[in-house]
């Protein structure tokens, strides 16, 4: 039955678990959202910088990225005929962005939070509250609870809350999910679009690239 529906399912113990599951988390990007992400717009904080130029630099940041949005970001940079640059001096931090230096210009590209500080700036929360996409999803798909621009430890702060008072299982498919996925009940890992060290660290494996499989294997 398991292997009909694209599951692989490591164990008894783990099967068993899977079926007194109570409470589920996923992950959004890329296991909750699928396609190809796509730039709908550039806002700037200040007259300092163009749109055009702010963009011309995370592009050229963005073409050594392996991340999910910077093939969104470096597709609409070279489709505007910007002069990207090749960046120097990179350096990753890991779960919040990368930094480096495009022409004479230092850049960071990632999450908010690193690159403008908390509380956010007025700006940057108008920003936010125009396009919360993690809010937007979460209504779609009829989720409880949503927690955005979670790092690996907010997302095992959320798995130890939960499991607290409910037996957890918890889906995702990138490697920042590893750590949330073996301190969860049980870790379900979507490897159709997956890195190999989620696949390990998860008790549950999905071979397609289908939520439902996962409703398949705990009826």
């Amino acid at each position: 039955r398991a292997a009909s529906i694209g599951v692989v399912i490591k164990g008894g113990s783990a099967l068993e678990r899977l079926a007194r599951g109570r409470a589920m988390l996923f992950d959004k990007t890329g296991t909750l959202i699928q396609g190809h992400p796509v730039l709908s717009d550039v806002v700037t904080a200040s007259g300092r910088f163009s749109a055009d130029e702010v963009l011309r630099l995370a592009a050229s940041l963005d073409q050594v990225s392996a991340h999910v949005l910077a093939s969104a970001i470096v597709t609409r940079g070279t489709r505007r005929g910007l002069a990207l640059e090749f960046p120097r001096d990179l350096a990753e931090v890991h779960s919040y962005g990368l930094q480096g230096t495009a022409g004479s210009r230092r850049v960071k590209v990632g999450k908010a939070s690193w690159i403008v500080g908390e509380p956010a700036p007025p700006w940057a929360r108008r920003v936010r509250r125009r396009a919360d996409i993690a809010e937007m999803v979460g209504r779609i798909v009829g989720v409880d609870t949503v927690v955005a621009d979670c790092d690996p430890a907010d997302k095992l702060a959320a798995i130890e809350r939960e499991s607290a008072v409910a037996e957890t299982i918890m889906v995702g498919d990138g490697i920042n999910d590893a750590p949330a996925l073996a301190a969860a009940g049980v870790g379900v890992a979507l490897a159709a679009r997956g890195a190999t060290a989620t696949s390990e660290a998860a008790d549950v494996v999905l071979t397609v690239d289908r939520i439902n499989a996962l409703a398949d294997a705990i009826l």
